[in-house]
């Protein structure tokens, strides 16, 4: 029997080991899992983070889109002003156009009545000196006119 006490009491403390073994486990497998709870516990911060950081972003976004449309609508303004001011160009150039032909035209009647005016100068030097070319010869007839008068005077 004594074989037997030994036996059940080897067998007892194989039992009493294992228990601690299992124990050792057991507070392990506790301290693990307060572990995988904190991590778990983070990885919700984490995650509640993330979902304000995606709503933030979404808002951005919203906001961004918003701010494109208002740029397409003044591209599009600015297409509508930049297509009136090529036709304003263009049609200040035909007024151009015809601004430097009726300045061409001035030019040549400007060009002609210089020389008109020269000719006409010229024209009017010579009636001038024909002028004071008679008054000379009036002068000496009238003075030939008195000679022979006052000649005839004498003679009658």
């Amino acid at each position: 029997m004594e074989k037997l006490l030994k036996d059940i009491l080897g067998a007892i403390e194989n039992i009493n080991k294992e228990m601690s073994g299992i124990k050792t486990e057991i507070s392990d497998m506790r301290t693990e899992m307060s572990d995988m709870k904190t991590e778990i516990s983070d990885m919700k911060t984490e995650i509640s983070d993330m979902k304000t950081d995606i709503s933030s972003m979404k808002t951005e976004i919203s906001d961004m889109k918003t701010d494109i449309s208002s740029m397409k609508t003044e591209i599009s303004d600015i297409k509508i002003e930049m297509s009136d001011m090529k036709i304003e160009i263009s049609d200040l150039k035909t007024g151009q156009a015809r601004i430097e032909k009726k300045l061409d035209s001035v030019y040549e009647q400007t060009a002609e009545l210089t020389e008109f005016r020269e000719e006409t100068s010229s024209e009017f030097y010579k009636i001038h000196n024909s002028l004071d070319f008679i008054k000379y010869q009036e002068s000496e007839t009238k003075e030939d006119l008195f000679k022979l008068k006052k000649n005839l005077k004498i003679i009658k």
